[in-house]
């Protein structure tokens, strides 16, 4: 949270596709495409990674409840 605070995570874009999401073990997973911006190390440069997010379904609405993502090199898309 604190390298979200101080800057390192931010995005001038953000653009996220859902590949599978199972609804009965709460999982989505999918790829999902960032051009980071201020204090990170690749600013204005894009990238790709794959994604997986857990959801929990509580007091009548989803929230999430762990996320990781890891970069993919751009040469490994082709």
């Amino acid at each position: 949270m604190d390298a979200f605070k101080q800057g390192y995570i931010n995005y001038s874009s953000y653009e996220q596709k859902i590949d599978q999401f199972k609804i009965i073990e709460d999982i989505g997973m999918g790829l999902e495409t960032v051009i980071p911006t201020g204090l990170t190390g690749n600013m204005g440069n894009t990238e790709k990674r794959r994604f997986v997010d857990i959801w929990m379904y509580k007091n009548h609405q989803w929230q999430m409840i762990a996320r990781q993502a890891t970069n993919i090199p751009l040469n490994d898309l082709e």
